[in-house]
């Protein structure tokens, strides 16, 4: 299997070379191109429904390349300037397709039948969907979906599905054919005749004819309220609980503390959440036992149990991902805890539901690590100003500014503005550098150092040390650490061809800490701070303005030319990651 990264040109390539690369990596999930003027019909029925102020959503259901997608949204910019769709999802299977979406799509599922999409509450859905079993993909559409008005581009014999009518009937929603077409003329050509055919709710369907009719204008979305499928889920799940029930909760329920047991294996985590998962629903499946007149009794609301259901299941989501991308190591190796907890906040917000299975921790590892590249710079950066203190900087020869500032090095740190042209001195002493938990009785939590020890590492690899992936700060997460000990984090030094320090790192009750960075670990930081921040120009430059470092010119020169700001590229198959 290739790497699942892929190349970063392949959103130039054309239609019939991407079918190629798709069927090269067995990802041509029956991927016929919808065409433009299919889109463009669809464009049009959105203008006409006079939704624009209320349209912030779509979602695209085996979205290919995003071009549904993004011709939607210009089609609505171009026709006024004031609208705009900020949400765009898609759900895609080829992982091909999702490296050309642009960064405005946002990723909801791979799997269509894993992919929970009665959590994501949209605007529009689109969907043109494998004609080879478009039958089933329209069901669970049309059963599962919460939005307002559903777009499908189906085989002409859909209207002939017994299925279909029946999850319509279900829902109480009404299909109408807006364009007839074809793929004969399309960029993959086909002689499939299709329907493009828009669903809504029978109720507004009838409400917005009869206005049309009345005052002659288009109709609008405007005061519709969307159907949630979560009821007709928990209609199905809780048929005897919502026949008996009445009342409301006085109390809402506590929220437990998932404990999760931290592992580099996509599937034992994946295995958890199901686990997890099937201990929150059967709690709540008891409820469907009881007698009513207990619920009677304790006056609970049904209600306030669906939206507890829900909340806990969204909730058990979020904690996973937060686990997974703060413990699994392809991305922990890359990142600091700071950086990590801006890719969640960033990439997950939009994306909290998504559901936690294999295939979308493995795109979703993809996502963290291409925007882990943005950050490299800004990492080390933020480590070598954290370190920045009065007596752990050493000026530049050509630098005669001496620190006299009016301030204090305590509130007024140099961050390369109001002092700048400094190298780090190996040894830092400084009181609370890092960010450090302690228990009630005073004594220091293991699980913090770990923290700390990691983001050194992190930074260690971003400057280009041979720190090897395991090194992580992993073992002190359960050690008691006393206060003074020396914590040494090694590596092997390919130099010296011997184990040697990368730091030690100690720990001081009264709140100073102290670090020792090993020369080359140091060297290499200073060196990469000079350019990134343009105090030098050279290898030469480096080494006059360094040069009371122990270390040659030879030295320099070399690490001068290696330093680059690291992008510590994926280099793993899927089916490793998967499996390690």
């Amino acid at each position: 299997m290739p790497n699942i990264i892929p190349n970063s040109d392949s959103r130039n390539l054309t239609t019939k070379q991407k079918i190629e690369e798709l069927k090269a990596e067995n990802s041509d999930f029956e991927w016929y191109p919808t065409t433009d003027e299919i889109i463009n019909i669809i464009g049009d029925d959105v203008l006409k429904a006079d939704c624009l102020r209320d349209l912030d959503s779509i979602l695209d259901i085996g979205c290919g390349d995003g071009r549904v997608l993004q011709k939607l949204s210009e089609i609505v910019k171009s026709s006024n300037s004031n609208y705009s769709i900020s949400n765009l999802y898609g759900v895609e299977k080829a992982r091909l397709h999702i490296a050309q979406w642009d960064d405005n799509i946002t990723f909801i599922g791979s799997d269509f039948y894993k992919t929970n999409i009665s959590a994501i509450e949209s605007d529009i859905i689109f969907c043109n969907p494998p004609y080879s079993d478009f039958e089933r993909w329209t069901t669970s559409i049309i059963e599962n979906s919460f939005t307002t008005v559903i777009y499908l581009v189906l085989p002409s014999r859909w209207i002939e599905s017994e299925k279909i009518k029946a999850a319509l009937s279900k829902r109480d929603l009404v299909s109408e054919v807006i364009h007839k077409a074809d793929f004969i003329n399309a960029d993959r050509q086909a002689r499939a005749k299709v329907d493009v055919v828009r669903i809504i709710s029978d109720v507004y369907s009838k409400l917005l004819i009869k206005n049309s009719i009345i005052s002659g204008s288009a109709y609008s979305f405007r005061g519709y309220r969307k159907s949630d499928p979560f009821n007709n889920w928990f209609n199905d799940n809780f048929p005897d609980f919502i026949e008996k029930s009445s009342g409301k909760v006085k109390e809402e329920e506590k929220e437990k503390t998932e404990i999760f047991k931290k592992t580099n294996r996509i599937d034992d985590l994946v295995n958890l959440y199901q686990n997890d998962l099937k201990k929150v629903v059967d709690s709540f499946l008891i409820l469907n036992m009881l007698d009513v007149s207990v619920f009677n009794d304790m006056n609970i609301d049904i209600n306030t149990i669906k939206k507890s259901i829900k909340t806990k299941i969204n909730s058990l989501k979020a904690q996973y991902w937060r686990q997974f991308i703060n413990n699994y190591e392809p991305i922990t190796k890359r990142l600091t805890e700071k950086y990590r907890d801006k890719i969640y906040s960033n990439l997950m917000a939009k994306t909290k539901y998504i559901d936690f299975t294999s295939i979308n921790a493995l795109i979703i590892t993809e996502m963290v690590i291409k925007k882990s590249d943005q950050y490299t710079s800004a990492q080390v950066k933020d480590f070598f100003f954290n370190l920045s203190s009065k007596d752990a900087i050493i000026n530049y020869k050509s630098n005669e500014k001496v620190f006299t500032g009016g301030g204090s090095w305590r509130y007024q740190k140099p961050d390369g503005k109001n002092h700048s042209h400094y190298q780090l001195d190996y040894r830092i002493v400084q009181p609370r550098l890092f960010s450090i938990e302690t228990s009630f009785q005073g004594e220091i939590r293991g699980h913090s150092v770990h923290k700390v020890i990691n983001d050194i590492c992190v930074i260690a690899r971003l400057v280009g040390m041979p720190v090897p992936d395991y090194c992580n700060g992993s073992e002190f997460i359960d050690a008691d650490i006393v206060y003074g000990e020396r914590l040494a984090v090694n590596y092997f030094d390919v130099n010296k061809d011997a184990v040697a320090e990368l730091f030690v790192i100690k720990f001081f009750k009264n709140g100073n800490q102290h670090l020792f960075l090993h020369k080359d670990f140091i060297l290499r930081l200073n060196i990469l701070i000079g350019k990134l921040c343009g105090w030098v120009n050279s290898a030469n430059d480096a080494y006059s303005e360094m040069k009371n470092s122990d270390c040659t010119k030879k030295d320099f020169e070399k690490m001068y030319k290696e330093t680059q700001p690291n992008s510590l590229s994926l280099g793993y198959t899927a089916e490793y990651l998967i499996a390690m």
